[in-house]
């Protein structure tokens, strides 16, 4: 497993070592990333760091070979870095230099990048010299198999790594540890780069609880447990045909992935209605969700059956039905009514007209009244709720009478007026 942390340290050990040699410096920073941040860890890198600090003194290594040559021809060493390692030793050779890889590990730039060159660019150097380029081998995955899932997300996203899971069973890992990595442990990969984990769900899964589930509703939600089934079939006075009875093991079980879970399913058992019609709806309801069925209601208008009892059931009395099945109780909102308004004061033909759309019986009742002649002056009944079609008779004023004495009154029919 990589150690950033110790990484970090070698750099800042070689810095204080004076070592400038990149071969060397490259050394450190692998020996800090393997042996880590601990105190030995660090122990060990000052070591390596001294050594290497007194090699450096001792041998001075040649940063450029010049190939042997009686007339040397100069050019100007290109800025290769930031560019892909190919793309920087093909400018190289296009003018005559030659090129030498170093790898170096880097939390901050892509794999196969130039990072760092030697000569720098813009130095007039011999044709066929060699330039060193130090190429990123981006970050080394590492290996977080076996790890519970957040302790591997926070190693990977700690090093600059995204992360995305899928599941997956297994007899060996435990729940939730790391089964496989992908890429493998020790890969280098650019910063930024994702890392595929699969994760152990166990080996064990619970049986789910599918009592009173349509038998394919409840194979469909065992297999997508991951366990098998298989069907048994019995009688049942309290399950609607087709549905499950019972589980083998019973839900809430824990049992091997790949388990056979019996389903004993219903094969009903029918059974007749009995007959509500005439009860009131709530006693109606309850006798029938007694013996397991389902009810539904519907309100109609009914002269004859009083408002919130039965008129009549569907499928009717004697009917031969399984558990579960729907039964429709049509229910009495009672006698229909209608608003009938206040006519008084209308003209007749105006009041008529109005009864007539609402589909009331006109009758018009001529008598002599101080109102204007053809105004309603009274009607029957009086305004309110009435029965739809009913008789609505009209007195209409004759206009005032010019003799004392009693007012005579005559009906004639609304049609002849």
């Amino acid at each position: 497993m990589v150690s950033i942390a110790g990484l970090v340290i070698a750099d800042a050990l070689g810095s204080r070592r004076g070592i400038q040699d990149v071969d060397a410096l490259n050394r450190l920073r692998i020996i800090g990333a393997v042996v880590g941040a601990s105190p030995l860890g660090i122990v060990v890198s000052d070591f390596v760091a001294q050594r290497e600090a007194q090699s450096s003194v001792a041998v001075q290594t040649t940063t450029t070979i010049t190939l042997p040559t009686t007339t040397q021809t100069m050019v100007q060493v290109p800025k290769v870095t930031g560019i892909a390692v190919a793309s920087a030793e093909t400018v190289l050779t296009s003018i005559g230099l030659q090129s030498q890889r170093q790898n170096v590990i880097s939390s901050k730039t892509a794999q196969d990048i130039v990072i760092a060159q030697k000569p720098s660019d813009g130095e007039t150097v011999p044709k066929g010299t060699v330039v060193i380029l130090s190429v990123s081998l981006g970050l080394v995955v590492p290996d977080v198999r076996n790890l519970p899932l957040a302790d591997a997300i926070t190693q990977l996203q700690a090093i600059g790594l995204q992360v995305q899971s899928a599941n997956e069973r297994s007899s060996t890992v435990p729940k939730d540890a790391i089964i496989r990595q992908d890429p493998p442990p020790g890969s280098n990969v650019s910063p930024g780069s994702t890392v595929t984990l699969t994760v152990s769900l166990g080996a064990n899964v619970t049986v789910p609880n599918v009592v009173d589930v349509r038998v394919a509703d409840a194979q469909a939600q065992l297999q997508a447990a991951g366990l098998q089934t298989r069907l048994a079939y019995e009688a049942s006075g309290g399950i609607n045909k087709g549905f499950v009875i019972k589980s083998d093991p019973l839900a809430g079980t824990s049992v091997a992935f790949g388990t056979t879970v019996t389903l004993t399913v219903s094969t009903g058992q029918d059974f007749e209605i009995p007959d509500v019609t005439g009860q009131l709806f709530e006693d109606a309801q309850q006798k029938l969700q007694d013996l397991k069925l389902q009810v539904e209601r519907e309100d109609q208008n009914s002269d004859a059956v009083r408002e919130g009892f039965v008129i009549r059931q569907d499928p009717p009395a004697k009917t031969s039905v399984s558990p579960n099945s729907v039964v429709t109780l049509f229910v009495s909102k009672g006698v229909p009514v209608v608003e009938l308004p206040d006519l008084r004061g209308q003209p007749f033909s105006d009041a008529r007209e109005t009864l007539q759309d609402l589909d009331f019986i006109v009758k018009r009742v001529d008598v002599e009244d101080y109102q204007p002649k053809g105004t309603v002056v009274d009607q029957e009944p009086k305004a309110g709720k009435v029965p739809p079609e009913s008789q609505v008779t009209l007195y209409v004023s004759t206009g005032p009478a010019y003799q004392s004495g009693e007012i005579e009154e005559h009906s004639i029919d609304a049609s002849d007026a």
